[in-house]
């Protein structure tokens, strides 16, 4: 059960509210599909789950997916303020502030970390500034505090590669880089303004890529390893987005 997933639908289809070209999806249909997920963003928040990587025991509250459903219970309160949607039974409002007070009982030394209950480090939590969360200061402190974390680091501290976790799951304690992390943190630096460090990162992760440029989803460095699955489609989603955050503007090109 990953409970964080009915947030990353309502940001799936948000776009077709604040985007005119999909005005013929708004549909009674899609109304009723939101306000069925709101109500299990709700339900979800402070609950235990699998989480973002699918553990399968030893469920617990995941900070990732209390993120998630602010995340996708802000973008309703979007929505509705933009005179969309129609009747929902809930507070909105209520609902995010919900949210974001679970996501603070996560915080450890002015850094997100796991879980009120598991304060282990997790590279998921750099998408804090990709979903939106306010609090820029948290933002910036979570993921510089993952990008200078040496357990975190798959090899030495200039290889760019982090591991999703250090702490034991269903197969025992992690061995390889995943790759959709470093992406995620290159992204981060380049939208908290440390751009020369996300390019840094993203020069030795493309490192990964076989002889015709293709991704895996884990990566040893020391052995110049690919693992898992491949080519996968994760990886290549967060080198495309974290190339963008890194690139200049069109403006400043042409």
């Amino acid at each position: 059960m990953q409970n964080d997933a009915y947030g990353e639908m309502i940001l799936t289809v948000t776009p077709i509210f604040f985007d005119e070209r999909y005005v013929d999806l708004r549909t009674k249909d899609l109304d009723t599909l939101l306000a069925y997920l709101a109500k299990l963003c709700v339900r979800s928040i402070g609950q235990p789950d699998a989480g973002l990587w699918e553990i399968r025991n030893g469920w617990q509250e995941h900070s990732f997916t209390n993120l998630m459903c602010r995340a996708g219970l802000e973008r309703l309160e979007r929505i509705k303020q933009a005179g969309h949607l129609g009747p929902i039974s809930l507070d909105l409002t209520s609902a995010r502030i919900h949210a974001a007070d679970a996501i603070l009982r996560g915080v450890q030394g002015g850094a997100l970390r796991n879980g009120p209950t598991d304060f282990s480090n997790d590279a998921g939590l750099s998408q804090l500034p990709i979903l939106g969360y306010p609090n820029r200061e948290l933002c910036e402190s979570t993921v510089l505090h993952i990008t200078r974390e040496p357990a975190l680091r798959r090899g030495s501290e200039d290889t760019g590669f982090f591991y999703r976790y250090v702490r034991e799951d269903d197969f025992g304690k992690p061995e390889a880089a995943f790759v959709i992390c470093s992406f995620w943190i290159a992204q981060e630096l380049a939208r908290l303004g440390r751009t020369p460090e996300a390019r840094a990162i993203l020069d030795q992760v493309l490192l990964a890529a076989n002889h015709v440029g293709l991704f895996s989803e884990h990566f040893i460095p020391a052995t110049n390893s690919q693992w898992g699955n491949f080519p996968q489609a994760y990886s290549h989603v967060g080198l495309i987005n974290a190339a963008f955050a890194v690139s200049p503007p069109w403006s400043d090109v042409l």
